[in-house]
């Protein structure tokens, strides 16, 4: 698409804005995993919106290939003596570092979307944000303003925030945010050198990682009560026991990868909170913490490598060759893709994509960066948090076992009413199923459905691909090109089977000049398989209508034609009066998107006007010329003369302007809707004085006269 650009406080995006931005050099849309949204243009000097763009303008443009129609904040505007300006936009969810939250909000045992739900209740500002999550772990929170900063603080990059305690990956669109368990999908392409790799970097990061960690338990000894003289036992201000500090004797622990390092690099693990629970408090031993922390070890992977690989390919969803398998090649932001660049010894099947650089004009991603677990978080940290980045990184991890531990917990299936087991899992190939039985398998965001037919799963859901009506279309028309091609060899053609094939075109709604076409293209031989091609034709056209008519050509986003009268509101069949010069015409799916090409084709069949009979009376009528010029119609002016107190005139049923015209009376204009039969007093004044014009008059003199002449002298 081509972004828009409104004013700072524009609110509703309901039209066009400030205009296009159309004119730029480029722009691109970067967005990191659980991190940022940012937009760059870089835009020329002499551009329509070169002296326009400001501070806090807003911008709608897509952000993905699944990700459309975003706002995005001008932030930065940077101008200089360049042949370019540059401007940086952040998302509108970035908002969430302005505004702040309540002193103290809290929640005990809850699940991620209650915990978003109490976020979202307790902001301090004048943002507002829609929140859901499908992460169903239970867990708590203490927030206190001073230590979690901002609202976008709370929600990830410090301890305690929601990412924190329930993991899982966030997906920003425009005001709603989303906390999914998994927000990408299993990608069905491949990154592979030689197929739609350009260049890969691959970067391997030691800082920050660690070979061994050193468990602690900060822990406060139960008091002891004492007993008082009445025998009642006590406990005195002076004798609350002190905080102990417990560790190991060896102090610390080696994880598996020590032998990949020259030397240890030692991490502090604090397991405090495992054992200072206000509900099951208990001492630490260390057989207890040598325990807790093999276990933080193995959980965390600590020691492994971290490695990021930047990727610059082709985007092979947006070629011509890959139309039909579109779906199949898009990558989006935490999809999981396999990648193969045997080069760099990189053989994976399991890369998650952190970081995705999108072309808005191509509609394209231009570089993707597969990366661990974490590492975008670490991005959107500020100030001094840093230290916590691995802190972060393994609670994440531990809250994904905790939560694939749950689930071990769970039943594999249900049984409805009929007997049929329901999965929500994959369901085991070991054991017999039952014809009806359903699995519902979720692929990142998207939802599939299977059912058992007795010999396999069969898929017939699948949420990231709902489009079957075009994809049974596209065939129809394939076939019907194809059965136009077979015919233009045969030579021999009949009046009758021809007259019989035009019906059948006629049943379809085409035009005239379609159907002379193309029975002119074909020969007789092969009509009767023809003929059965457009009733074949006809039957996928009309799935939601048996009456559809072929009323509108519509090009849309994917590049080919459709034809459906259902992208039309209203009748397709209409009469135009004559003096309508224009059809209006609305698309029910949004209406017309500004800078897209439509072709809209219709047939039109002109019917003879009938005239109408308007009968015009006057009393005592001297004579009158009534002209009639169409208001709308481009007809010539009618001009009739009247002579008797009653006539008919006949007269086409538009709308006229009638000027009226006498030597002896005023003139007079009137508006006459002529649409029907009619009878229309005209009513004339006569003038206050009457110009004989030389006329000779023959006059008899009376006592009441109702004219009276002044024939300067008389006769």
């Amino acid at each position: 698409m081509i972004p828009v650009l409104y004013e700072a406080k524009e609110t509703r995006f309901r039209t066009f804005g400030l205009g296009e931005i159309a004119d730029a050099y480029e722009i691109k849309v970067t967005r990191e995993r659980n991190g940022n949204y940012s937009l760059y243009i870089k835009y020329p000097l002499d551009g329509v919106f070169a002296s326009v763009f400001k501070e806090e303008m807003k911008i709608k443009s897509d952000a993905g290939r699944r990700t459309k129609w975003q706002t995005f904040e001008i932030n930065r505007v940077l101008r200089n003596s360049k042949d370019h300006i540059e401007i940086f936009a952040r998302h509108i969810s970035m908002r969430t570092q302005d505004i702040a939250l309540k002193p103290f909000v809290n929640g005990s045992s809850i699940g991620a979307e209650s915990a978003l739900e109490v976020w979202k209740e307790n902001l301090v500002g004048d943002d507002k944000f829609d929140v859901k999550s499908d992460i169903l772990t239970l867990g708590s929170f203490n927030w206190e303003v001073d230590k979690i900063g901002n609202a976008r603080g709370a929600l990830g990059g410090v301890a305690g925030s929601i990412l924190d305690v329930y993991g899982g990956e966030y997906e920003f669109d425009n005001r709603t945010i989303i906390l999914h368990k998994q927000m990408g999908r299993k990608a069905p392409t491949v990154l592979e050198y030689g197929r739609n790799i350009v260049s890969v970097e691959e970067e391997r990061l030691l800082d920050g990682n660690y070979t061994s960690i050193y468990p602690y338990v900060r822990y406060t000894p139960q008091p002891k009560p004492q007993e008082e003289a009445s025998g009642k036992p006590h406990v005195g201000e002076h004798e609350q026991p002190e905080e102990q500090l417990v560790t190991l004797p060896e102090f610390i622990l080696d994880g598996q990868y020590l032998d990949l390092y020259a030397q240890r690099r030692i991490q502090m693990v604090d397991l405090s909170s495992h054992f200072n629970d206000d509900k099951n408090k208990k001492e630490p031993t260390v057989e207890e913490i040598r325990k807790l922390a093999q276990k933080y070890l193995k959980d965390n992977n600590i020691g492994a490598p971290k490695v990021s690989i930047e990727v610059d390919y082709i985007d092979l969803s947006q070629t011509l060759d890959y139309q039909d398998f579109r779906v199949m090649e898009e990558v989006e932001l935490c999809d999981i893709v396999p990648l193969y660049y045997p080069k760099f010894g990189i053989t994976t099947e399991t890369e998650k994509v952190v970081e995705i650089v999108y072309d808005v004009y191509t509609d394209s991603n231009h570089t993707i960066k597969l990366g661990t677990i974490g590492q975008s978080i670490s991005k959107s940290l500020t100030g001094g948090v840093s230290e916590r980045i691995n802190a972060l990184e393994n609670n994440q991890k531990v809250i994904t076992n905790n939560q694939k531990q749950f689930e071990l917990n769970l039943p594999k299936y249900l049984l409805d009413i009929n007997g049929n087991r329901v999965w929500y899992e994959k369901p085991d190939d070991n054991i017999e199923h039952k014809i009806g039985d359903y699995w519902f398998e979720k692929n990142g965001k998207y939802q599939r459905t299977w059912i058992w037919d007795g010999k396999q799963w069969v898929k017939v859901l699948d949420t990231e691909d709902l489009n079957f009506a075009q994809r049974a279309y596209d065939a129809a028309i394939a076939e019907f090109e194809k059965a136009k091609k077979a015919q233009e060899e045969i030579n021999q053609r009949t009046d009758k089977e021809l007259e019989e094939f035009r019906a059948t075109l006629k049943n379809l709604a085409l035009p005239e000049e379609a159907i002379k076409k193309i029975t002119d293209a074909i020969k007789v031989d092969d009509i009767p398989s023809i003929k059965q091609s457009f009733d074949d034709l006809k039957n996928k056209v009309s799935e939601t209508s048996e009456e559809s008519r072929l009323t509108a050509e519509i090009l849309g986003n994917n590049g080919k034609t459709r034809y459906n009268k259902n992208l039309l509101v209203g009748d397709p069949n209409r009469t135009k009066t004559y003096d309508e010069d224009f059809i209006e015409v609305e698309a029910n799916d949004g209406g017309f998107k500004r800078g897209e090409t439509y072709t809209i084709s219709f047939s039109q069949t002109c019917e003879l006007l009938q005239k109408v009979a308007i009968t015009l009376t006057q009393t005592n009528n001297k004579g009158l010329k009534l002209v009639l010029t169409p208001i709308k119609a481009k007809m010539a002016p009618q001009t009739f003369d009247l002579t008797k107190d009653k006539e008919i005139i006949s007269v086409y049923p538009l709308s006229y302007t009638a000027i009226l015209t006498g030597d002896w009376y005023k003139s007079k204009q009137v508006d006459l809707n002529a649409s029907e039969g009619q009878i229309l007093a005209l009513e004339m004044d006569y003038k206050e004085v009457v110009d004989g014009n030389n006329a000779d008059l023959v006059l008899d003199w009376a006592e009441n006269p109702d004219v009276i002449f002044d024939g300067n002298g008389g006769i």
